[in-house]
């Protein structure tokens, strides 16, 4: 493509978006990112591209860009769903660990087991703080 309209990348974007071909959607957004580095709108759709392609690291570093660049309630929830899905992609199986909502917090990882101190816990992403909430 020979276009020099990072919108028109963009807007292109949103309509593979649509359509599901994360694979296309993903590479216009990268090429509106590549004329206009400051475009927010341009971090949102790679990052709803890259959740389109399960990934989400990717995805969340674009939704963070976005909103150091233009912060807003939607490219926030776009993140936090993102973060969501991160950690239900992850094989919990033979883990006593669930995601729930909970009370006065949100969604959270929750687990029946009594941690000990020297016990770790790998997360990609933290959800929120850790709440002994007994």
């Amino acid at each position: 493509d020979k276009c020099s309209d990072p919108q028109a990348y963009t807007n292109r974007s949103a309509s593979h978006y649509n359509l599901q071909a994360f694979p296309d959607a993903k590479e216009d957004a990268l090429k509106a990112l590549e004329l206009d580095d400051s475009s927010a709108e341009a971090h949102v759709r790679a990052g709803m591209a890259c959740v389109g392609l399960k990934e989400f690291a990717s995805a969340i570093e674009h939704f963070d860009r976005a909103l150091a660049l233009e912060p807003s309630d939607r490219t926030q929830a776009l993140k936090d769903s993102a973060t969501v899905d991160a950690v239900h992609s992850h094989k919990t199986e033979g883990w006593p660990v669930s995601i729930k909502e909970i009370e006065g917090c949100g969604r959270g990882l929750v687990t029946e087991k009594r941690l000990k101190a020297s016990d770790l816990i790998f997360v990609d992403y933290a959800l929120c703080s850790v709440r002994d909430l007994r």
